[in-house]
């Protein structure tokens, strides 16, 4: 059994948690824990980051950061689909979504209103 704190697991499980790697991850946890109530988890039955990351969190007992990595990449092989990256970034980048334009009506000057002026 492998073992790590439980700070250094969080953060890996966080840090790998990648829904398009479930089915790879639940083949690894078959490996070691087939009796898992987690392996009849579906994504569909669950939020898919919550059960990946229950996933890792899990297989983490028993093997290290690198095997999982490893894993999917011969997993991804083995079975002729290829998901996503096997870096360890387990989430894929955010895409920039473009801004919504203002639907006011620019008059050229400052937003500023005028303010009275004192005479002495």
């Amino acid at each position: 059994m492998y073992s790590i704190g439980y700070r250094e697991r969080n953060r890996i499980a966080q840090e790998l948690a990648y829904d398009a790697h479930i089915d790879a991850d639940k083949d690894l946890l078959r490996r070691y824990a087939p009796k898992s109530s987690l392996l009849v988890r579906t994504l569909s039955s669950s939020n898919g980051a919550t059960l990946s990351y229950d996933i890792i969190y899990t297989l983490l007992q028993y093997c290290t950061r690198e095997e999982i990595l490893e894993h999917r990449q011969t997993f991804g092989h083995s079975t002729g689909h290829v998901s996503g990256n096997f870096s360890g970034n387990a989430k894929p980048p955010k895409k920039n979504s473009p801004k919504k334009k203002s639907t006011q009506k620019s008059t050229g000057g400052t937003s500023k209103t005028p303010q009275s002026r004192k005479r002495s």
